[in-house]
């Protein structure tokens, strides 16, 4: 065993060494990647028509009863943008009854999306009549996912929407997809966004179809987390 001296003196070589590899890997050649620029938030607008529904969320072991919110952002900014939407449930007193989660979409420059706000909690909020919308986030997005939609259509089959489209992976590896599809009756007011989890291989392409309810006019397929 080294004796104390010695012991000490190694430790501060070790330190020293540590310091010196941190402030190598600090310069020049290995900068901290600078943070995304945000957007005036003034630039997202988002509906009015926001649709409160109790119903089952999530699938398998996971599936609850819980309360959620239906609502269009539009992105009116000139560069596409990871948008953030928050809020409360409120009662016919306007007084808060539930925190909705969070939930984020990357929105092209001149896009829209339809979010689903849950409740934070994951439970039915019979009291709740509407809610208040909050964009609590909107960065610009550094580049377009690789992964994107081809051949869009729609059509109406015995009184609802279908929704088709073509899941293309323009990258080196395989990944997973989750894919929304937004439906809305006659008067463009939200009724459902259903989802699907799409496993996909490297460059290559899969057809989607998601389905809306009784009563949808119209409706449109867009791209949720990509992961690969």
């Amino acid at each position: 065993m080294l004796p104390c001296s010695a012991r000490a003196a190694r430790r501060h070589r070790l330190a020293c060494g540590a310091a010196a590899l941190a402030l190598t890997l600090a310069g020049p050649g290995c900068q901290a990647p600078t943070p995304r620029p945000t957007l005036d938030p003034s630039l997202v607008w988002v509906s009015a028509e926001a649709k409160v529904r109790t119903d089952t969320v999530g699938e398998g072991p996971f599936a609850s009863q819980a309360t959620f919110v239906l609502v269009d952002a539009e992105n009116r900014a000139a560069e596409p943008a990871m948008i953030t939407l928050g809020g409360t449930f409120r009662d016919e007193a306007n007084a808060v009854v539930g925190t909705l989660r969070a939930e984020s979409l990357w929105v092209p420059a001149g896009g829209r999306r339809m979010f689903a706000l849950v409740d934070r909690d994951r439970v039915p909020r019979p009291t709740a009549r509407g809610a208040q919308i909050l964009v609590s986030g909107a960065r610009v997005a550094a580049r377009p996912p690789i992964m994107h939609l081809e051949q869009e259509r729609t059509y109406e089959d015995y009184g609802k929407i279908v929704a088709q489209a073509r899941l293309v992976n323009d990258a080196d590896r395989p990944g997973r997809a989750m894919v929304f599809a937004a439906f809305y009756d006659a008067q463009h007011r939200p009724m459902a966004r259903p989802f699907s989890v799409v496993p996909i291989a490297a460059q290559s392409d899969v057809p989607l179809q998601l389905v809306g309810p009784e009563g949808s006019a119209s409706g449109v397929m867009f791209l949720g987390d990509l992961v690969y």
